[in-house]
């Protein structure tokens, strides 16, 4: 009987487990601290691992009647770790990122549904031929984690869009790969049951994709640094149309008389603003210690001087402020040309602030 568990196990989960001990091994030895929790992925592998062993014990204790109410426990274990699953899915996505507690109710609903199924046919039952018969609430299991899978969509475009379109349209497109495979686990299509190994690859693929985007953003702001700014104005150019120039004012101020730390807080204050009014024809850098450049692709200049009222507007009811500068390329005009443009009226900008509050920069 071991033999022939373990034989199943193997032939059904194999890959899949490889997958696993793969990947645990790649977290364990990487550090993760900047992007995605090791701890939720660790629980995850393990979550996916019980999940497999479920779906094996359900097979064995189908063979026999006399094991029914560990059946029943197998079935009941493997659909609550599939919609678990779900739910550190959306968790893992969004580590740093304020998870709802009521984003956990559905979870609890779908346990105390499912454990029904000791005394009554709702979710799932036998018939007499001691064969599988999905009850009225039998799809609810996968629903719920189509639920959360759609969540991650949602917040995925609402949370991360203006920020980085490339990571929104990553986690879009696994979430996608994820509730096409939950619809047809629903409707029968898929006779095989590809939901867990379907989980495990995109949370793989996401980590990769974190783990190699990690060194091209700035760790304070989150903003694409100033390598990824020269890799896009190379690899961009002929997309290109014009560029944003920000400068934060006062920061030396803010340094000297409340600490580095506020100074910090600032500029992270003014990248969060700067992200605000984002659309998805411009790019966001952090260049340098207070300064910001923003690429556009397209933008047209009403846009562009929205962007910039929206943005001094927010700074100007704030502790800090912002000077602003920007150059609509011409044909034929270099990235160059257009960049110290811009720098050019940045520094007038700045110039005017310091002028109107009777500040001296000569002095300092």
């Amino acid at each position: 009987m071991s033999n022939s568990v373990i034989n199943y196990f193997l032939n059904e989960y194999y890959i899949l487990m490889v997958i696993v001990v793969a990947f645990y091994l790649l977290i364990v030895s990487i550090d993760t601290k900047y992007f995605v929790s090791r701890r939720n992925i660790c629980i995850f592998l393990v979550l996916d691992f019980m999940n497999a062993l479920a779906n094996t014990g359900e097979y064995f204790t189908g063979l026999d009647v006399k094991f029914y109410y560990l059946r029943i426990f197998f079935v009941i274990l493997g659909y609550t770790l599939q919609v678990l699953m779900a739910t550190l899915t959306l968790k893992t996505f969004y580590n740093k990122a304020f998870f709802p507690k009521w984003l956990y109710v559905p979870a609890i609903i779908d346990i105390f549904i499912c454990m029904t199924a000791f005394f009554s046919d709702v979710v799932f039952g036998y018939d007499e031929n001691y064969m599988y018969v999905r009850g009225p609430l039998g799809l609810l299991p996968i629903f719920i984690s189509f639920l959360y899978i759609f969540i991650l969509l949602i917040m995925s475009v609402h949370r991360i869009g203006k920020r980085d379109m490339i990571e929104c349209s990553v986690i879009v497109f696994l979430g996608l790969i994820i509730l096409i495979t939950t619809v047809l686990q629903m409707t029968g299509f898929l006779k095989h049951d590809y939901q867990e190994t379907v989980f495990v690859v995109c949370i793989v693929f996401y980590y990769y994709y974190h783990y190699m985007q990690a060194a091209k953003k700035d760790v304070l702001t989150k903003l694409l640094n100033r390598q990824s700014y020269y890799d896009c104005i190379i690899s961009k150019d002929s997309k290109i149309t014009g560029l944003i120039a920000i400068d934060m004012n006062g920061l030396k101020e803010i340094n000297d008389t409340k600490g580095h730390k506020e100074g910090d807080i600032s500029l992270q204050r003014l990248a969060d603003v700067i992200i605000r009014y984002l659309d998805g024809s411009m790019r966001a850098y952090r260049v340098g210690g207070d300064e910001f450049n923003i690429i556009l692709m397209g933008t047209k200049k009403v846009v562009v001087e929205n962007y910039i009222k929206k943005v001094k507007n927010k700074t100007n009811n704030t502790d800090y402020s912002c000077s602003v500068g920007y150059a609509l390329r011409l044909p034929r005009q270099s990235i160059i040309e257009v960049e110290k443009q811009a720098d050019n009226m940045m520094y007038e900008d700045k110039r005017k602030h310091y002028e109107l509050a009777g500040i001296d920069r000569r002095r300092r």
